[in-house]
C-alpha cells in the first residue's frame, strides 16, 4: 500500500469521525417541551397557574385574599379531538395551590394552552383571564 493511499484513508476516517461527532453534537434533544407559568391580568395578580411538561400536570393558585377563586384550564388537540381540563383553587387566598387530580396524556410536541382567571364563586363569570401557550 502506498503512502498516499494510507494518508487518504486516514483523512477519510478522520473526516467520517468528525462528521459523526458533529451530527451527534447537533442532534435535537428527545424531549423539547416547555413549562408554562401564567398569572391573571389584575394589578396585583390574584391567581396563577403552572403546567409542567415533564409528567404533564398542572395546578392553579389563589395568590391573593380577595374573595375570588382562581380557575385554570389546560387545553390541547390530540388524535383529532379537542381536550380540556379544569381545576379550581377555592380554599382561600395564599392557602396553597390545587393540583389537577387526574393523569393527563399529551403527546410530545403538541401545543397546549394554559388559561388562568379569577372568579366569584363556582358559577361566577371568569375575569382577569390570561392565556399562554407552550409545548408538551
Amino acid at each position: 500500500m502506498s503512502t498516499r493511499t494510507i494518508k487518504q484513508r486516514a483523512l477519510s476516517i478522520t473526516a467520517a469521525t468528525l462528521l459523526a461527532g458533529g451530527i451527534m453534537l447537533n442532534a435535537s434533544p428527545a424531549h423539547a417541551g416547555v413549562d408554562i407559568t401564567v398569572k391573571t391580568t389584575d394589578d396585583n395578580p390574584g391567581g396563577s397557574a403552572h403546567f409542567n411538561d415533564l409528567g404533564e400536570y398542572f395546578n392553579v393558585c389563589d395568590d391573593q385574599v380577595d374573595g375570588k377563586r382562581a380557575v385554570a384550564w389546560l387545553e390541547w388537540y390530540s388524535g383529532g379531538f379537542f381536550h380540556s381540563a379544569k381545576v379550581e383553587d377555592a380554599n382561600g387566598g395564599n392557602n396553597g395551590c390545587v393540583l389537577y387530580p387526574y393523569d393527563i396524556e399529551i403527546a410530545e410536541g403538541n401545543t397546549v394552552w394554559l388559561t388562568v382567571c379569577l372568579q366569584d364563586g363556582a358559577n361566577g363569570t371568569p375575569v382577569f383571564c390570561r392565556t399562554q401557550s407552550g409545548t408538551a
